[in-house]
């Protein structure tokens, strides 16, 4: 069995990060985005790790840590995303006594790994 990591624990792959490419920068949906939303893109696809599209999980309370925005902000922010096209939630979250899970998206940048269904772009015909 291989092992992703060397033994000081470092990916032999290299650090993680996060791809922005040009192509999707240069869209009007992506320009239409206020930096919140951007920063909230990043957040998301941080989380992706090349075999988890369609499983991101991420809920409005996270979002809103991790950006230092309010609940709300939170919540619009991930309207915005999915308005834009940029994301689609695959799975509604619920926070209840019973079951307690986050929401599921997809980046439409990427191939969906949980159908197999090839990437998107939902961003590119967006209109204002």
């Amino acid at each position: 069995m291989a092992r992703d990591h060397n033994r000081k624990g470092r990916s032999r792959y290299g650090p993680k990060f996060v791809a922005l490419y040009e192509p999707m920068q240069r869209t009007k949906a992506w320009r239409d985005l206020n930096c919140k939303a951007r920063c909230a893109y990043v957040e998301l696809a941080r989380r992706y790790n090349g075999g988890n599209n369609g499983r991101i999980g991420y809920s409005v309370r996270q979002m809103a840590k991790n950006l230092n925005a309010s609940q709300t902000t939170a919540m619009r922010v991930f309207q915005a995303l999915q308005e834009h096209g940029f994301i689609v939630r695959t799975k509604k979250g619920g926070f209840s006594l019973k079951l307690r899970h986050a929401s599921e998206y997809r980046l439409t940048e990427y191939k969906c790994d949980q159908s197999g269904r090839l990437a998107t772009h939902d961003y590119r015909e967006w209109e204002k």
